[in-house]
């Protein structure tokens, strides 16, 4: 259904991520000023922003205090968050039209816009959203120099990835949302939304 309000009216989604990202995406080329209430279901978003639950959500929506946010962009899939896949042999990864990641083993491809980035050595750094730039991080169960059980992880800034399936399909998660493609151009879409 389409959103229905005038620019810089308050509209509050009440439920789970998935509720969330479909009223983010119809909010991305609009004015209005997404608040947000998690209630049951799947809650990563709401942890990833620090949006409390229950009560305490109300609390934050009424002090008005608005961050805006760009959204990134997976084909015509958005997402606030995060791009999830897995990559392996069957699958290349391209960044900025410059680069390329090549794993030896297979891999978890995480793309983040919005919240905790986990570095090596257990240490967090926060993406943002509030600026045009992916923070990559690939993880992997090792390469062999690293004692057994021990994962391998590397972490980069990129512009646009574009994720190839060499022999098929690969599953993807953005967000709550999950499909199947054989190509993906993960990048920041143009657009800002208020939260």
């Amino acid at each position: 259904q389409a959103l229905h309000a005038r620019d810089g009216q308050l509209v509050v989604a009440v439920g789970n991520d998935h509720t969330l990202h479909n009223i983010l995406i119809q909010a991305a080329n609009t004015k209005v000023v997404v608040g947000f209430i998690p209630l049951g279901g799947e809650q990563i978003i709401a942890p990833l922003l620090h949006i409390p639950l229950g009560l305490e959500a109300c609390n934050a929506i009424s002090r008005r205090f608005i961050k805006k946010f760009f959204l990134g962009r997976a084909n015509s899939h958005s997402f606030l968050a995060f791009f999830k896949t897995k990559i392996n042999k069957n699958v290349s990864v391209s960044c900025d039209h410059s680069w390329a990641l090549a794993p030896r083993h297979s891999a978890a491809l995480t793309l983040y816009n919005v919240g905790p980035v986990p570095l090596p050595h257990g240490k967090i750094r926060s993406a943002n959203g509030e600026d045009d730039i992916l923070e990559g991080s690939l993880v992997s169960a090792g390469n062999g120099f690293l004692p057994f059980g021990q994962e391998d992880r590397s972490v980069f800034f990129a512009r646009e990835v574009q994720v190839r399936g060499l022999s098929g399909t690969f599953d993807v998660q953005c967000d709550g949302e999950r499909f199947s493609t054989n190509e993906a151009l993960v990048s920041i879409a143009s657009q800002k939304i208020s939260m």
